[in-house]
């Protein structure tokens, strides 16, 4: 298992060899309110860490495209969701994110 100093690498291991793991402070609004589009933090009520994978992302929407473990039911097309990345907390210096070579 291996992690990223920059988004640029996480984006480029996304590309190169597929999906990694993240680590994000996700709010109420997300886990009970998330519809269809982009997420973007409304209220920073009751934080958790939440551990995620995002399998790909778009540059000029400004997004991840995420997996989330909530189950079939929640987010679009059987958990998947879009995720603003800055809203994220992934784009600065070091950010929390893992990728295991198989």
């Amino acid at each position: 298992m291996f992690s990223f100093a920059t988004i640029e690498e996480v984006k480029q291991e996304i590309v190169l060899r597929g999906p990694v793991i993240c680590q994000m402070t996700t709010y109420s609004d997300f886990r009970e309110r998330y519809g269809h589009n982009v997420y973007r933090i409304t209220s920073k009520n009751v934080p958790a860490l939440h551990a995620m994978t995002i399998v790909g992302y778009d540059n000029d929407g400004g997004y991840w495209i995420i997996k989330n473990s909530y189950g079939a039911g929640w987010g679009d097309l059987g958990g998947y969701c879009l995720y603003s990345m800055e809203d994220s907390g992934l784009v600065t210096p070091n950010p929390t994110v893992w990728a295991i070579d198989l």
